[in-house]
């Protein structure tokens, strides 16, 4: 069975031949070409890691917390954002390291503990083009 044609495994329907399949399992940035077409080029995970980082900075000192003191949403909300926060300070540490995979899956994840804050209305913000809302 040639490469078109053969499954991969736990992925039914899928074909490793498929085009919307590889653009699901890669990550591109658009850059044009000499024609100024856009062409598809694999993401530069050095800027990409440090473009997270510097959002999800950001993000944590533009959240503000908005339920009521002793309430129930406000423990929510200091569990997010202590959650945030330690995303974070992980991916400081593994950027530090060189470990640039890890600390963009922190930053990431940091920055989702944040917008689902937003989302449900415990952090109240003003700077919303830093989140998902």
């Amino acid at each position: 069975m040639d490469m078109e044609h053969r499954r991969i495994e736990g992925q039914k329907g899928r074909r490793t031949g498929d085009k919307a399949y590889r653009k699901l399992i890669r990550t591109f940035t658009l850059i044009p070409d000499n024609f100024g077409l856009m062409q598809s080029q694999p993401a530069n995970l050095e800027e990409k890691t440090n473009r997270y980082m510097i959002m999800l900075e950001e993000a944590l000192k533009d959240v503000k917390t908005s339920a009521g003191e002793g309430s129930y949403l406000n423990k929510i909300a200091d569990d997010y954002l202590d959650m945030a926060r330690s995303y974070y300070n992980d991916g400081v540490h593994f950027a530090e390291s060189e470990d640039r995979v890890n600390a963009l899956v922190c930053f990431s994840y940091g920055h989702a503990w944040l917008d689902a804050g937003v989302r449900l209305g415990v952090f109240t913000v003003n700077n919303p083009e830093l989140f998902a809302i």
